[in-house]
């Protein structure tokens, strides 16, 4: 009985969580009349692709949808992966720190957190159009990088701390130089804990809006701030933002298909310790 109940609160929990989502999808399947229409049916009457084709195969609403999604692939990609190897390197620097220079350098990344992203708008809005970096991908790139640099160092600082420090002693007795002990011996260990920030950092930077709706204009533009343009002041076409909204979750949705083993042994990893 206990597990029949369980198994039904589960579904109920699950429904509630999945139901916004399938939602999404089935008011992107509708005509723009039928969106509109009181009262609202659950399923469409008919299954209705325009506003997949106007979204994205188009350039309707003045946007190039097909260029943004590009733009932030490639960013997130990139950005996502410098800050994974850059953090990674600093996380095993700062864990083999002896003395007293580990906790302010600690405490300094953690102060650095404290600052909000939309804070930080106009000083760094000010400091790439003073570089020349204004509406660059480059830019925008390098200032994320800079941004989200000190949360991969505290993730990866903790899970480094979990290898024991006798692996890279017992290394260095075998003849290994300190690169080559994190390459052969850190880095095999550390797979989990680098998947798992630079998937977080990817899922961040995809949707990070402050600094590209301020930053970026044109065809350099990011798919967080082209939904904004299908709101207007008369209207707002709920169809396109669910047909766009369904394609942007699809790249997420790949990542956490591929990356959820790893996500589950970092969660477990020491569970059996």
């Amino acid at each position: 009985m206990g597990t029949t109940a369980e198994l039904l609160l589960a579904a109920i929990l699950l429904f509630i969580v999945l139901f916004p989502v399938l939602w999404l999808l089935l008011i992107s399947f509708r005509s723009v009349a039928e969106v509109y229409r009181f009262p609202l049916t659950l399923l469409p009457e008919r299954v209705d692709l325009s506003a997949y084709r106007e979204v994205w195969l188009s350039k309707g609403f003045s946007n190039d949808w097909l260029q943004y999604f590009v733009n932030t692939t490639l960013v997130s990609s990139i950005v996502s992966a410098v800050v994974m190897l850059w953090g990674t390197l600093m996380g095993y620097s700062l864990s083999r720190l002896r003395g007293r220079l580990l906790q302010p350098v600690q405490l300094l990344l953690i102060i650095v957190q404290l600052f909000n992203g939309p804070a930080l708008v106009i000083p760094m809005y000010l400091l790439l159009n003073s570089i020349g970096l204004y509406n660059s991908l480059f830019g925008y790139g390098l200032l994320l990088v800079l941004f989200f640099l000190p949360f991969s160092t505290l993730l990866s600082l903790s899970f480094a701390k979990s290898i024991p420090f006798e692996l890279d002693e017992a290394a260095k007795l075998d003849g290994c130089s300190q690169f080559q002990s994190f390459r052969k011996v850190f880095l095999p260990l550390a797979r989990i804990g680098m998947t798992t920030t630079g998937l977080m950092t990817f899922l961040l930077v995809w949707s990070e809006y402050p600094f590209a709706v301020a930053l970026l204009e044109g065809r350099n533009r990011t798919v967080s701030t082209a939904l904004v343009d299908l709101v207007s002041g008369l209207n707002v076409y709920w169809n396109q933002m669910a047909a766009a909204s369904v394609i942007i979750s699809i790249p997420v949705l790949i990542v956490l298909l591929f990356t959820q083993r790893y996500i589950v042994q970092g969660l477990t990893a020491g569970s059996g310790k």
